[in-house]
């Protein structure tokens, strides 16, 4: 009996406790105004999610505080970064990090006002698996057969090194010495599709949820070969209206050599492009608000309003959640020297 009054009196006390910290939240956010730092201009993705964010995280923060966005573009999203990381750390400044200065520093560059040792994260909005699809120009080659036959690589347009889970895999398989050479200098996604519908480029990254409303045309025109994939498979359908046969995963391409810390090193680095637009806190912010923050994230982005709305605005949404993110961070840490070295190349701070 002595054990059980024991027992009740630690819940009813760690109860009382949860009521407390509950009653503290609502009383720190209730009338405040939680400034939504975007490091980026306005009407980019970023910018769009934040502001859906803003519209439906109030009804979940306790004491529902007011929300204003704040566009603090300049640097690839540093400027927007250093802002944050200055701000009290009092739950009431918040935003999207951007996954390419995660990785200069997971690279070994020095990012001003920022390490990623400090990064908070709170969650990811818009972790889905995405299945990443290369396609070569029907006009040059049917197979990946035909382009190791070709003996010349061929070009594939990208914005800069490292920049992203998109053209990732073709940075990939270049490393490796496959027949693909990024060509550095497009401004945008739409460029490099441009670039490859006049013939200036002939491998591109087919991804469902773009194409087909970026360039419906080479579609319709049945330009795209289906030559490998990573990340997801791609579905039945969209290989039908592509019109090839199934492609080789991208670690089982003919020809290739791969070792498995190359393996590794791209894998994770993918897995955390993937928690693109995770928002953040500023370094130290107290665990007690961290804590409030990432249970009030978890629930907008699960919120059926919110996953209505960003569909309409042609983002799927899907929730990342912390953990995830901190295990693909370690996994990056501690890959051994071959591995790291590997790694800063794909990010293109090696040559």
């Amino acid at each position: 009996m002595r054990h059980m009054r024991f027992a009740v009196a630690v819940s009813f006390v760690l109860l009382l406790a949860g009521q407390v910290a509950a009653q503290d939240m609502e009383k720190h956010f209730k009338g405040k105004t939680v400034n939504l730092v975007v490091g980026t201009s306005a009407g980019g993705g970023y910018d769009i999610i934040s502001r859906l964010i803003a519209r439906y995280a109030p009804k979940h923060l306790p004491g529902s505080p007011r929300f204003i966005v704040r566009n603090v573009p300049g640097g690839a999203g540093l400027k927007g970064t250093q802002y944050m990381n200055r701000s009290k750390p009092d739950g009431l400044t918040v935003g999207p990090h951007f996954t390419s200065l995660v990785m200069k520093e997971l690279a070994g560059v020095d990012v001003p006002g920022f390490n990623v040792k400090d990064l908070i994260i709170l969650g990811a909005p818009t972790l889905v698996d995405d299945n990443y699809l290369i396609c070569v120009d029907r006009k040059v080659a049917k197979s990946w057969e035909d382009m190791l036959k070709m003996g010349r690589p061929l070009r594939m347009a990208s914005q800069r090194p490292g920049i992203g889970r998109v053209p990732m895999g073709g940075e990939f398989v270049q490393l490796v010495g496959g027949p693909i050479k990024l060509i550095y200098g497009y401004k945008s996604t739409g460029e490099e599709l441009a670039a490859f519908a006049r013939g200036e480029t002939e491998v591109v990254t087919c991804l469902e949820r773009r194409l087909p409303r970026m360039y419906p045309e080479l579609i319709e025109d049945k330009r795209l070969v289906p030559i490998y994939w990573w990340n997801a498979p791609a579905s039945d359908q969209w290989l039908e209206r592509l019109g090839g046969k199934k492609p080789h995963y991208v670690f089982d391409l003919p020809g290739l050599k791969l070792t498995d810390s190359q393996k590794v090193a791209f894998k994770t680095a993918v897995n955390i492009h993937q928690h693109l637009r995770a928002f953040m806190l500023p370094p130290k912010t107290p665990k007690p608000i961290v804590d409030t923050w990432r249970k009030a994230f978890k629930a907008t982005i699960e919120d059926p309003e919110f996953v209505k709305a960003a569909q309409v605005a042609n983002y799927d949404v899907g929730y990342g959640s912390p953990e995830q993110y901190e295990e693909q961070l370690a996994t990056i840490q501690d890959l051994p020297p071959d591995g790291a070295l590997f790694f800063q190349k794909l990010m293109g701070e090696k040559r």
